[in-house]
């Protein structure tokens, strides 16, 4: 066999092998949509902040709930500092001081923490779009990379499962679920709450959903992306 021909078998398998290796991809994530919700792992999330604008504001709470079934797994949340003051406005929603977050880590403290938790795992929030930027902007100031994660919004979804509901603000539906025990507006508090009302939803259908079927729910899924963020012009410290 000489030069020329080896080359081109080489050629043939290597070309043989990545494509091999796509269809291999491919299946996987087709199986991954075709799994049954009741077999999912899923990470409910939420954020709390000093604003509204991912630009310009921070994170000051970050909770996660992992569970399965319905059934929690693993918890995480922590309290951040913001390296700024909290304005009193925000205080007033979610209850958090500049003392209490005086001596916390900051984000860049917590990100590889947060990165190993979520894993490749499907992620749900309230309003995703909210936390997810806000998450995102965070990532961006520490020059960090995205996760590529895929994020359901719960409201999306709960619009289509409670639509006897004149309003859909995870409060209202907690309570027409029955679930009561914790704070609103504090961020493991408001993934517990996700996570239940999500299992009461589940537990409820006549045919049991695929992971595919969220997504159809949902007009497919949210991403992390790059946000346009705004200097640090005050510090707590």
């Amino acid at each position: 066999m000489n030069n020329k021909t080896g080359a081109i078998i080489t050629c043939c398998l290597l070309t043989s092998f990545l494509l091999s290796a796509e269809a291999l991809a491919e299946n996987a994530a087709r199986d991954f949509q075709s799994e049954l919700v009741t077999k999912t792992t899923f990470i409910a999330f939420d954020v709390e902040t000093t604003g509204l604008s991912p630009k310009k504001d921070r994170v000051v709470e970050l909770g996660l709930v992992k569970f399965k079934n319905g059934r929690i797994k693993e918890k995480r949340c922590w309290l951040i500092n913001p390296d700024r003051p909290i304005p009193v406005y925000a205080t007033k929603v979610h209850g958090i001081t500049d003392e209490m977050v005086a001596d916390k880590p900051r984000f860049e403290d917590i990100c590889s923490d947060l990165m190993a938790f979520i894993g490749d795992d499907i992620l749900i929030a309230h309003n995703a779009r909210f936390d997810v930027n806000f998450v995102s902007a965070e990532i961006k100031r520490m020059k960090g990379t995205l996760p590529d994660n895929e994020v359901l919004d719960s409201l999306k979804l709960f619009r289509a499962w409670f639509p006897e509901l004149d309003s859909h603000k995870l409060s209202i539906v907690a309570k027409h679920v029955g679930s009561r025990k914790g704070t609103f507006h504090r961020a493991l508090d408001d993934s517990i709450f996700l996570k239940n009302i999500f299992k009461n939803a589940i537990n409820k259908q006549v045919t049991p959903l695929i992971v595919y079927d969220l997504f159809e729910l949902n007009g497919g899924s949210i991403m992390f992306k790059d946000i346009e963020i705004v200097p640090l012009v005050a510090s707590l410290n």
